[in-house]
């Protein structure tokens, strides 16, 4: 069963009928709706009269959403009074609900979409006056807010128990992407859509990161600590925007208290500099011995100070 478009919980709606359109508008708070071919991107606005912007990516879905747009980030940011750019997945629109992340890659219709919806979002960013921008994303939304960095220079990525590589463990869901996005029904043996897939992201900022990354990492998720958080740190162990904070929650991959987020957020939108903000968020740069090259470890191993 697909999704079917319904904006009817949004009371303030716009309407553009291709990029320049939108582009050459100022936005006002509300649901921005962006023609492109075929497909169609929406943008949420919410101008809380901020100086902070967070940038919310979606973690995978449930299967039971029937509908799109799905635009996320109000709890997150109605209590810290910042503002908010929630961005929908066009991907979503296709396929069926089994398709329940998508990574905010594109598809067959739209083309990749990392080139496409970053203007589009530095666009939303400018109609609201943003000095600081938070690209926040937990899970599968972490590897969206991590890829789409590169697009933001100076701006703080906040990643919860991210994805940071598709083809690493836990297994990703990259088959059902690539079936609804490409129709690829073998991935295995045919091409289509696999120039789409970044893989491992840690490969994009071998040379520096261009944005402070701060990664929450739950160690009661023992699968992505060991087989995302680490790895990512180990490639990036000497660069100096790699921050992390790991506490336990409880065993598995599960959803962070909204509360502990809220009070993240609040530090990292606080009137410091950005590095101060960071540090006061409980945030540490991060270094691994360098006699421990094990891809995979436990997190005793992963210094901080």
């Amino acid at each position: 069963m697909t999704r079917e478009r319904d904006l009817s919980k949004w009371e303030t709606q716009f309407t553009y009928y291709s990029m320049e359109e939108y582009l050459s508008a100022q936005l006002q708070s509300g649901v921005h709706s962006i023609q492109i071919g075929s497909q169609i991107i929406d943008i949420y606005v919410e101008n809380r009269g901020s100086n902070v912007t967070l940038v919310n990516f979606n973690a995978a879905v449930p299967r039971s959403s029937k509908t799109v747009p799905v635009l996320l980030g109000h709890g997150l940011t109605r209590n810290t009074g910042i503002n908010l750019v929630a961005v929908a997945d066009p991907t979503m629109a296709l396929g069926n609900q089994e398709v329940t992340v998508a990574w905010y890659l594109g598809n067959k219709d739209i083309g990749k979409l990392p080139p496409i919806l970053a203007p589009l979002i530095q666009h939303a960013l400018d109609s609201i006056n943003t000095k600081r921008t938070i690209l926040f994303g937990a899970s599968g939304g972490g590897y969206a807010a991590v890829l789409y960095g590169q697009y933001f220079p100076d701006s703080i990525v906040f990643g919860v128990n991210p994805r940071l590589d598709l083809n690493a463990l836990p297994k990703s869901a990259t088959d059902k992407y690539l079936a609804a996005a490409h129709n690829n029904t073998d991935p295995t043996n045919q091409p289509e859509g696999k120039d789409f897939l970044p893989g491992k992201l840690s490969r994009l900022y071998k040379k520096s990161l261009p944005f402070d990354l701060c990664i929450y990492q739950n160690l009661g998720d023992k699968h992505f600590l060991n087989h995302q958080l680490i790895p990512l740190a180990t490639d990036l162990a000497d660069d100096p925007r790699l921050f992390t904070k790991v506490e336990w929650i409880r065993p598995g991959h599960v959803v962070i208290p909204g509360s502990r987020l809220r009070h993240l957020v609040a530090h990292l939108a606080a009137e410091d500099s950005q590095k101060d903000a960071i540090i006061k968020a409980g945030f540490t740069p991060t270094v691994l011995n360098s006699k421990d090259t094990k891809a995979a470890r436990p997190y005793s191993k992963l210094k901080t100070w």
